[in-house]
């Protein structure tokens, strides 16, 4: 299936979502005022069909609400004290409390735990400190704090550590454990797919 197919595929997919959130309630609402008059077999396949649409809710929805609504509340009136906060923790770096710099930018990423920015920046900043396997650890932290964050930034994290296992540990049977779990667990992803093609070089 080439890109133009995926994308038409992708797009019907989400029409017929919206489809069903739409429709769901007025479907519901007719079968409740009609309840006591239908029999109990299709009663039970209405309560089947019910359940499968909430798990696919869970499943397919959550991740999309929880991104858009950490984004919502903190990527907006957050910015200003961000890059106060980042400026002070450089200051620190350059006066020699890389210790405070680090704990500055831990206190400020575990106030916006939601927000998968603070993580990153945390994250690069480790790294800039030369800090990896603390970096390491704080990204392993994140994918087990990320219930509700989507595929895309859950293949990022797995990426991100493989990639510092490559380019900075150069620990590459290690690099190949993490490329492979993007690219297996979210292979319809950027990063999932990224991280096939850094597997590949790797395997040679």
């Amino acid at each position: 299936m080439d890109d133009s197919e995926t994308t038409f595929v992708k797009r019907f997919l989400r029409h017929i979502q919206a489809i069903v959130i739409f429709f769901l309630p007025l479907i519901c609402l007719a079968v409740f005022l009609q309840w006591e008059s239908i029999g109990i077999s299709f009663r039970l396949l209405f309560s089947a069909i019910c359940v499968i649409i909430q798990l696919i809710l869970i499943i397919r929805i959550l991740p999309w609400f929880g991104d858009f609504f950490f984004r919502l509340l903190h990527c907006g009136y957050g910015a200003n004290s961000e890059d106060e906060m980042i400026t002070q923790a450089k200051r620190m770096c350059y006066e020699g409390d890389k210790s405070g710099a680090i704990q500055l930018f831990e206190a400020y990423r575990k106030k916006h735990a939601g927000n998968i920015r603070t993580w990153i920046q945390e994250s690069s900043f480790l790294l800039d400190l030369q800090e990896y396997h603390q970096a390491i650890d704080l990204l392993e932290e994140g994918l087990r704090y990320s219930m509700f964050w989507s595929k895309e930034n859950k293949a990022l994290f797995y990426f991100k550590i493989a990639s510092i296992y490559a380019n900075h540990l150069l620990n590459n049977n290690k690099a190949i454990d993490y490329y492979r779990l993007a690219a297996s667990k979210y292979p319809s992803t950027a990063y999932g797919r990224a991280a096939k093609e850094k597997l590949a070089r790797l395997d040679r």
